[in-house]
């Protein structure tokens, strides 16, 4: 049909008689009828009137649709209003949909503009005095008025629904386009003019006091927009206006606007807000009110804001959700008031079967629960609460020992199959654990079978214990049995539905660890005091983060970067997890500090480097010396103070430190002994608690030469003069150590 309009008279004739005939089946308000109103005679005579009217109610039930769908339901075209939407969709006329455009644009700004004649200020007085006749004439009047704006409202919304609908119809998308695809849309979009000038109506409405008119069509035509329309500045400064708006309106039965007026208002707007076109955070940020202000009405015009027009008929039919809402409520309200004493009638409905089960095994699960109760109702009621409280322990502990034993079993199996295929060429990781995977997942469904003997086996053991000797054998056993099937029970329907994620966490853990540990394997040390001081720390690196391996470092430092420190990222993590108090956050911070700095895992700028000079990065055995004791003697002086009592100065004695401190060089050593001696001096320290420190030490399994090398050290704490002999003996201890 679309192909035979060639001309552009032929095709603005029918977008004419397109409109004329939407105008005529869509305009009014929606009614459910059905062609067979009119009752037949012989079914009145059959039925009677009263089982008439209920079967009239069974087939509305029957053939209409659902109405609820929410209280905010999304846009749509509901009855004959869906024929035309269909009809543009497939006639896809680029010519109909501009000149539909057009006549809707001319159609709706007429609309806008229409006069509704409010009712005289002296009506009132009339009334007061006693005018009937006029008073009368008025109400009619009035209620003209009302229809009149009913009907212009109704048509208004009708074609703003349509034009939006056409506007919007070339960019509207399935999914959401990525951000470049809306950066780009945007640029382009923006430069063409809209098809109405949705802010300068609402403007000029605002300005008149009409925005009872004018804001209900106008959120019709914007709960058309596509996700790209909200982000255009026309648009979006229309939405700020209508979001400002809202929030100043205030529900009540005071001020100068209607209570239907601003009841319609704000549910119109309230749906608008959270149809899902418009973004989610325009509640939550000013992107949309900074570019938009609210017009001051004109004090002068009274405008149809504060002529009462809108009824509740109207409302319902503006808001379709709000009748749905009233539908449940008045619902409710029956069911309340009921002869039945205020109880609302509830359906219960019966639980679906499995599909898969047979009914000879329904029924004889049936029977045997009907003949477990009978049991249960004879005995004492302790009997049924020892079977139940066994069944649940038992059960429960069914689950553990499946987790205990066939996952950890399957989770060790996979581990060997994972090792052994990539031992192989051309390995791939991903494939390989996928299939690990579905093979463990497999052999988990053992699972129920073991967890079911397990059960069995465990049940009767529980009970026997928990019941008395005076039981009979016949209850004993009624009693194993029952208890067995509850524990089954519970254990395989636990199982059944969660033995497959179970197994895939667990193996998507090992899976992680083991691909680590090939991708980055750990060197054996070759010096036997150096793997006795690693095996003697290992406990302590355990409770601190993991450091990045050297290939992590090298992606963060500069190239030719040779210093072996570890990254400011990893201190400031291991500072975390050291500490526990957060009052003490920084005081361990600190101790920590100084323990990096005394063992060199720190690099540390020398003064000319700050300076602007030709500085470089201090590392271990570079004569660090002056720098590194300036830091140290500002912290020793730090701690004396009475705000650094409880700084955690023992750490600076554990294993970790100390042994950094041994490996690191002479320059770290004499710093260690400095800063001890420091801290001694101050009073910060004891000579009592720095000797029990090295006691401590000297106590655990370390080799020779570090013990040597402890005594000396603490001989060198009470006579600062030895420090070289005690690095003399030292670097002695060590080439012995190394031959």
């Amino acid at each position: 049909m679309m192909s035979q309009l060639t001309s552009a008279g032929n095709h603005s004739h029918f977008a004419r008689l397109f409109l004329k005939q939407l105008v005529q089946m869509c305009k009014g308000p929606r009614v459910n009828s059905s062609p067979g109103d009119t009752p037949d005679a012989d079914l009145l005579g059959m039925l009677g009137a009263d089982s008439l009217g209920r079967l009239k109610r069974l087939e509305e039930r029957l053939i209409q649709p659902h109405g609820v769908v929410g209280p905010c339901p999304p846009p749509s075209f509901p009855d004959h209003q869906e024929f035309f939407r269909d009809f543009l969709q497939t006639a896809s006329c680029c010519q109909l949909n501009q000149h539909l455009q057009d006549s809707l644009c001319q159609q709706l700004l007429q609309l806008d503009e229409v006069s509704i004649r409010s009712p005289p200020a002296s009506i009132g007085e009339r009334e007061r005095g006693g005018g009937g006749g006029r008073r009368g004439h008025g109400a009619a009047g009035m209620l003209h008025e009302k229809q009149r704006f009913t009907s212009v409202l109704l048509l208004a919304r009708l074609l703003a629904k349509f034009l939006g609908f056409i506007s919007f119809l070339p960019y509207q998308t399935s999914e959401k386009p990525s951000r470049e695809i809306q950066k780009a849309a945007i640029a382009l979009r923006s430069k063409s003019v809209p098809v109405l000038d949705v802010c300068a109506v609402l403007s000029n409405s605002m300005k008149r006091r009409r925005t009872i008119l004018t804001v209900p069509w106008l959120v019709e035509f914007l709960s058309m927009l596509d996700c790209i329309g909200p982000l255009l500045l026309c648009y979006r400064t229309a939405l700020g206006t209508l979001l400002l708006l809202y929030r100043r309106m205030l529900l009540g039965r005071c001020g100068e606007m209607c209570y239907l007026n601003k009841l319609l208002m704000v549910s119109v707007l309230g749906w608008l807000f959270q149809i899902p076109a418009i973004p989610e955070d325009i509640f939550f940020t000013n992107e949309f009110t900074e570019v938009a202000k609210l017009e001051d009405s004109s004090t002068t015009a009274a405008g149809l804001d504060c002529i009462p027009l809108v009824d509740q008929q109207l409302l319902y039919t503006c808001c379709p959700f709000l009748g749905e809402f009233r539908k449940l409520l008045a619902a409710f309200v029956s069911g309340s008031t009921a002869k039945s004493g205020g109880i609302i009638r509830k359906i219960t409905p019966t639980s679906a079967e499995l599909r898969d089960t047979p009914a000879a095994n329904r029924s004889q699960q049936k029977l045997q629960v009907d003949l477990e109760q009978a049991f249960f109702h004879n005995q004492p009621p302790s009997l049924r609460r020892a079977v139940e409280f066994v069944a649940e322990r038992v059960g429960s502990n069914a689950v553990k020992h499946m987790k205990a034993t066939l996952v950890s079993e399957l989770v060790e199996r996979g581990e060997k199959m994972l090792r052994d295929g990539l031992e192989t060429p051309k390995s791939n990781p991903s494939k390989l654990n996928d299939s690990i995977c579905a093979q463990l997942c497999v052999a988990g469904l053992e699972a129920l079978a073991k967890a079911t003997r397990f059960c069995c086996e465990k049940s009767p053991e529980a009970i026997r214990i928990l019941l008395p000797d005076e039981t009979s054998p016949a209850v004993l056993t009624t009693s194993e049995n029952i208890t067995k099937r509850l524990a089954t029970e519970k254990a395989c329907s636990w199982l059944s539905a969660n033995i497959t994620a179970l197994i895939r966490r667990e193996w998507k853990s090992r899976y992680d660890r083991v691909m680590k540990a090939v991708a980055s394997p750990v060197a054996p040390d070759s010096g036997d005091a150096e793997g006795a001081v690693v095996e003697l720390v290992t406990q302590e690196q355990l409770t601190t983060p993991k450091r990045k391996q050297g290939s992590e470092r090298a992606i963060s430092c500069p190239p030719h970067c040779s210093h072996s420190a570890s990254l400011p990222s990893d201190i400031l993590i291991e500072m975390k997890f050291l500490t526990v108090m957060s009052e003490q956050m920084l005081l361990n911070s600190t101790v920590l500090l100084a323990c990096k700095l005394v063992s060199a895992e720190l690099p540390v700028l020398s003064l000319s480097g700050c300076k602007g000079g030709d500085g470089v990065v201090v590392g271990p055995g570079s004569g660090s010396e002056p720098p590194v004791r300036a830091l140290l003697e500002q912290l020793a002086e730090m701690w004396e103070g009475d705000c650094c009592a409880s700084a955690p100065l023992h750490l600076l004695f554990t294993p970790l430190t100390v042994t950094a401190v041994l490996k690191a060089g002479d320059t770290e050593w004499n710093n260690y002994l400095l800063l001890v001696r420091k801290l001694v001096d101050r009073g910060v320290l004891s000579e009592e608690e720095v000797v029990s420190h090295w006691k401590k030490l000297t106590n655990l399994a370390l080799p020779a030469t570090l013990i040597e090398n402890f005594s000396c050290g603490h001989r060198a704490l009470s006579r600062p003069c030895l420090w070289p002999t005690c690095k003399a003996t030292w670097r002695c201890c060590r080439s012995l150590n190394r031959q």
